[in-house]
Formats: C-alpha cells, sequence, structure tokens
C-alpha cells in the first residue's frame, strides 16, 4: 500500500465529520484501524493528500457511504444470541399477540440481514399462526450489507450456529450457496439507514420489539442517549429493547426497567396504567 502521512489532526477531523453525520464515533484506542480504513479509500479514490481526501469525503454522499462500508464491522451469523429473542417469543409475544391485530418488530443494525431472517424463521417453528401478524424493519447503515440481505444468499458459515433441520426447511443449497426460501424474505423490509437518519424516527414508530444488538458501542455517550431516547419514545407502552449481551445501558438511560430472566435481560417500557 502507499505510504500516506494521515496525521493525527485529520484523523481526528475525519471523525467529528463522521460523528456529526451518522453518530459513529471512534475513540482515540481505534484510530489505528480508523486510520487503516481511510488509507484505503484514500488509495482507492486516488486521494494521496490527507486534507485532498477529506475534503472530498465532505463533499461527496457516495464517497461517506462508501467509508462507512468499510469501517462497520458486519460479524453476524442465523440464531446468533438467539436466547434473548426466544425469552420474547415465549414470555412476551406469545401472551401479548391474542390482543393485538399486527406485531412490529425492528432490527436496528441488522448488517446482512441474518438477524431479521432468524426472527421470522423461529415465529414459522414456534407459532406460525403469527405469521399473519408480523410487521418487520430492519435497517443498517452499510448499504453493501443491505444489499445482500435483500438478496438472501448465505454462505454455510452464516449457517453455522443453526438447526440441520431448519437450514434444509428454509435454504435451497445451490453451488455451495444457500438461498433462503421467499416465504421468509418477503416477511422483512430492509432499509439503508442510519439510526439518526429522519426517516429512521418513522420507520421505528409504535414497535412492540426493537433489537438494537451491538450497535451503541460505536455511539460516544451523546449519540448513545439520544439512541436509546429515540428506542423509547418509539416503542409502544410496555414493549421492548434487546441489546448485545455484552452491552448495557447502564449510566445511559434510566427510563427502561431491565427485566431479568435467565442468562437473558430484556429493557421494558413500562407504563403504569393506572396513571
Amino acid at each position: 500500500m502507499i505510504k500516506f502521512n494521515l496525521d493525527y489532526i485529520t484523523l481526528n477531523e475525519v471523525r467529528l465529520f463522521l460523528y456529526k453525520a451518522t453518530g459513529l464515533y471512534w475513540e482515540e484506542r481505534g484510530f489505528d484501524y480508523l486510520k487503516i480504513k481511510i488509507e484505503i479509500r484514500m488509495e482507492a479514490t486516488k486521494k494521496f493528500s490527507p486534507r485532498e481526501y477529506l475534503n472530498f469525503l465532505r463533499r461527496d454522499r457516495e464517497e461517506m457511504q462508501k467509508l462507512i462500508d468499510e469501517l462497520t464491522i458486519n460479524e453476524t451469523y442465523f440464531m446468533r444470541e438467539i436466547d434473548s429473542v426466544d425469552v420474547y417469543l415465549d414470555k412476551i409475544l406469545r401472551i401479548d399477540s391474542v390482543k393485538k391485530e399486527r406485531i412490529k418488530i425492528v432490527s436496528v443494525g441488522c448488517s446482512s440481514g441474518e438477524e431479521p431472517y432468524s426472527i421470522v424463521i423461529l415465529v414459522y417453528e414456534k407459532y406460525p399462526y403469527l405469521k399473519n401478524k408480523l410487521e418487520i424493519k430492519a435497517l443498517d447503515i452499510d448499504s453493501q450489507m443491505i444489499n445482500k440481505a435483500r438478496k438472501g444468499v448465505y454462505g454455510f458459515y452464516s449457517l453455522r450456529s443453526m438447526d440441520e433441520k431448519l437450514v434444509k426447511r428454509y435454504f435451497v443449497e445451490e453451488n455451495k450457496e444457500y438461498i433462503l426460501d421467499s416465504r421468509v424474505k418477503t416477511i422483512v423490509d430492509f432499509y439503508n439507514l442510519s439510526i439518526f437518519d429522519p426517516k429512521t424516527k418513522v420507520l421505528l414508530k409504535n414497535s412492540d420489539l426493537i433489537l438494537s444488538r451491538n450497535v451503541l458501542i460505536y455511539f460516544g455517550m451523546e449519540s448513545k442517549r439520544n439512541a436509546v431516547e429515540l428506542f423509547y419514545d418509539s416503542l409502544v407502552d410496555n414493549g421492548y429493547l434487546i441489546l448485545g449481551k455484552s452491552e448495557s445501558i447502564f449510566n445511559v438511560d434510566n427510563k427502561f426497567v431491565m427485566v431479568h430472566y435467565p442468562n437473558v435481560i430484556l429493557y421494558k417500557k413500562e407504563v403504569n396504567n393506572g396513571g
């Protein structure tokens, strides 16, 4: 790779620009990673001066998207950390669904679609009578991942934690790729959006469940608070938020009530019906 003189000042300016534009935030301990990814894009765009690239980044939305695609980590697979979704389906949705005409679930930071598709498969397996009530929205800031999600074609590695019977039931193997059944694909609507895009607020409105797993780790404290406030306001009364196992909103927000189950914590927007 070409040697770039990417200094701390320019790195910090790129970080602040991305933070203001998307809410994504890289701490200084992550500057080595940020530097490598910026240099990849500098070489791709033939902008060999850090200042030249920064100016280009500021005026070119397509390049900003490409840098974000380069920066965001998309490690995911079917049925990942599925126990929290299992608990929600068995302990909450199964009961609440009786009085609901539709059930809206939103997957934030859905990557290449494994999370929302896993939810559809679980509902088909556990409570197939609910499938016609299901409305699933999924969004991610990485345009390449959204395109992959819409195609619904995966390698074996994405299915590594999935029961073999489910793989055979919901996928067709072709040339070492696994094509998702259209019954599952048609349930999920995908959107290339950041959390702080004004369209996201509309998309999340009146959600029964929001999943935001390993998304807040990219945010500074102010953005975390804004994101959690958005989730809270978007949920229906007594709706739920699911975070990643290593995440917490302790010291970020005190509106949600933590509901504990074995090895699982759900965050509830608890509303006192008595006023």
